[in-house]
């Protein structure tokens, strides 16, 4: 019979989750993880397998997160322009917390690891896609609906601001102010507009 974890799983993920997202992959040890996470070697191998496993599973709760909280109006199916925007204030928020701890574990992922571990780049190329998706919709409700321009090619301007959601991560990472990123928003935002 096995024995009962003596640990809580989703706490233990949760942790770390929040040390890939402020340390990387490569810039996190296995001792490091251990004790974020309040257990044992035995016990994180025996629960997570090893660290790429456990980064793995931290990217699929970390989007799951994302999207149950940040981006939920965005995936509502009557999102619109104000929903977008509510979630780029979102994002700027969260990437420019007051502890200065700031970041997006997979932009962090793409930059660090994408192009050479396969189930990572996949994993990051789906959220990808499905938050784009999102965007495009948000942007062609808010043009049947009179907020955005009729000539705007929605599809274009989703893979515009999913460069703009990536290049926020690196500026915010590199000292960007909240008040910086949120103009900047707003600005490109405002192009698209009626």
């Amino acid at each position: 019979m096995a024995r009962p974890k003596e640990f809580d799983v989703e706490e233990a993920l949760d942790r770390a989750m929040e040390l890939f997202r402020r340390q990387g992959f490569e810039g996190t040890s296995m001792n490091e993880l251990q004790e974020a996470m309040g257990i044992g070697r035995q016990s994180l191998y025996d629960t997570f397998g090893d660290k790429k496993q456990l980064f793995l599973r931290s990217l699929d709760r970390y989007t799951a997160r994302g999207r149950e909280t940040m981006a939920a109006p965005l995936f509502a199916p009557d999102a619109s322009l104000p929903e977008l925007r509510r979630y780029f204030e979102e994002i700027v928020e969260f990437l420019t917390p007051r502890d200065g701890n700031g970041g997006c574990l997979l932009a962090g992922a793409i930059v660090e690891l994408g192009a050479d571990h396969p189930e990572v780049a996949s994993c990051c190329r789906t959220n990808q896609r499905s938050l784009r998706e999102a965007i495009r919709k948000a942007l062609k409700r808010a043009q049947v609906d009179g907020m955005i321009r009729k000539e705007i090619d929605c599809e274009s301007i989703s893979l515009v601001l999913m460069g703009k959601l990536y290049g926020m991560t690196l500026l915010a990472r590199n000292g960007a102010s909240r008040a910086q990123l949120r103009k900047s928003v707003k600005q490109l935002l405002d192009m698209f507009t009626s």
